[in-house]
């Protein structure tokens, strides 16, 4: 008797013992960059742009690099190989809800998010720098474009491009509910 109420007492503890705690979220590429997430309205974003330099295959990828960034710029032919299964680029609503959450430029370039100040490379390889706002490339449906954060009118402007035109890159994943 002394044995099963021992048992029941284990189980009652264990049953009753405190919530697990919640699994962070991060976004390793194929070269082992771990990058850190936050989340916004049920959509966890990776705090910082993308710098892999091999898509899913390992094949070297041909980014391009910007001085002084970590990160990388990249073109819709890298795309197709480069995002791992459950992440996705972000579309104009993410984009949308981002900046209700942070309304500014300056909220956006600090902590936690680090939305960076970046230019472009256009598809004649002459690098576009600006420091007005911030270049992303987005994806709604099937049409791929550029997002503009534009810090002078804290407006989103989005537009095509050119297919080699190269932009830094942000990751999403909705969250799914417990």
């Amino acid at each position: 008797m002394k044995i099963l109420t021992l048992l029941l007492m284990v189980l009652l503890l264990i049953a009753c013992g405190p919530e697990p705690s919640v699994e962070a979220i991060y976004y390793t590429d194929v070269d082992g960059n771990i990058y850190d997430t936050l989340e916004i309205e049920g959509t966890v974003w990776t705090s910082v742009d993308l710098k892999t330099i091999h898509d899913l295959d390992g094949e070297d990828l041909t980014s391009y690099e910007v001085e002084g960034r970590e990160s990388r710029l990249y073109n819709i032919k890298m795309i197709e190989n480069l995002i791992s299964e459950g992440w996705r680029l972000p579309t104009s609503k993410d984009w949308e809800t981002l900046m209700s959450a942070y309304p500014s430029i300056e909220d956006l370039r600090s902590e936690p998010f680090n939305l960076s100040y970046a230019g472009m490379y256009d598809f004649t390889g002459v690098y576009q720098w600006t420091d007005t706002g911030c270049l992303y490339i987005g994806k709604d449906g099937d049409e791929i474009s550029y997002y503009f954060y534009d810090g002078q009118g804290n407006s989103l402007k989005t537009g095509n491009f050119h297919p080699k035109d190269g932009f830094s890159i942000r990751l999403v994943k909705v969250k799914m509910p417990k």
